[in-house]
């Protein structure tokens, strides 16, 4: 994107027309920031964001619904990680949870493995999210 913070605060700011976490999450996936599995993981999470945040009776992740939810959060435990040199010969563009093609690169992607298993909803939900 072109450096214009003005034209940025404008609308990436709340109401805007980039302001919700949504439309952000689309952007992202439309400009092939990451693939369709990411895509799938980021509303899930928003969705489970929105629940908490909306519902104030809920204060838990161990109700069904929310936890079937962070079940299906599985890309931070994907064990391949594309790698591919950009077109300047510098950058490199990362891809969880894809299988590779010619030319591209596997790295192992560990890091965030769990500790325990099975995790808890909330453990997967977090390690979703800083992922």
């Amino acid at each position: 994107m072109i450096d214009d913070e003005k034209l940025t605060d404008r609308i990436f700011s709340p109401g805007r027309a980039f302001g919700d976490f949504g439309a952000k999450i689309y952007l992202g996936y439309l400009i092939g920031a990451y693939s369709k599995q990411a895509l799938q993981e980021l509303t899930t999470i928003r969705r489970i964001r929105n629940d908490f945040a909306h519902q104030l009776e809920l204060n838990s992740f161990d109700r069904d619904d929310i936890r079937d939810r962070c079940q299906n959060l599985t890309l931070s435990q994907s064990k391949i990680v594309k790698a591919i040199r950009g077109e300047d010969g510098h950058s490199v563009v990362l891809t969880l949870g894809e299988t590779k093609k010619e030319r591209e690169e596997e790295i192992p992607f560990s890091d965030v493995a769990f500790e325990k298993s099975p995790p808890s909803p909330r453990d997967r939900f977090a390690t979703a999210c800083k992922l």
